[in-house]
């Protein structure tokens, strides 16, 4: 089993590009705590700078039931990395793979590219990654 702590469903192709997998949303979403500093302003115009580094709130217990058969949790890169920092590297934790040749994306017509220089809305991914600690 896979848990999904993504806020969206997140659809994993092989490298024909056909589905192989879609994983939906296991119900909660980890986000990063901000911390905001307004730096000034240019033309008028706002700057701040944001810090993310902790996450807002823990992940929830997974039961013992379940945790038993999951095999791995995915998470953004980004919430990854907090976990990572409060020394929660698990393995297990995983985050989609969006570098370059590996996201895939939709064109206005429809179709998929994992190409590097591929534009369009984000489709889905072409493998999980692990970040290591």
């Amino acid at each position: 089993m896979i848990l999904n702590w993504t806020p969206h469903k997140l659809d994993i192709y092989d490298s024909t590009l056909a589905l192989i997998a879609s994983l939906e949303p296991a119900g909660y979403a980890p986000r990063l705590a901000e911390r905001r500093t307004m730096l000034g302003a240019l033309d008028r115009i706002p700057i701040t700078r944001v810090d993310r580094d902790q996450l807002a709130a823990p992940l929830p217990p997974i039961p013992a039931d379940v945790r038993a058969v999951v095999v791995s949790e995915i998470v953004s890169d980004a919430v990854r990395a907090a976990l990572v920092a409060a020394g929660r590297g698990d393995v297990r934790v995983l985050c989609p793979d969006t570098g370059p040749g590996y996201a895939v994306r939709r064109a206005p017509d429809g179709t998929l590219s994992a190409a590097p220089n591929a534009t369009g809305a984000v489709a889905g991914v072409l493998a999980l990654r692990q970040v290591a600690p």
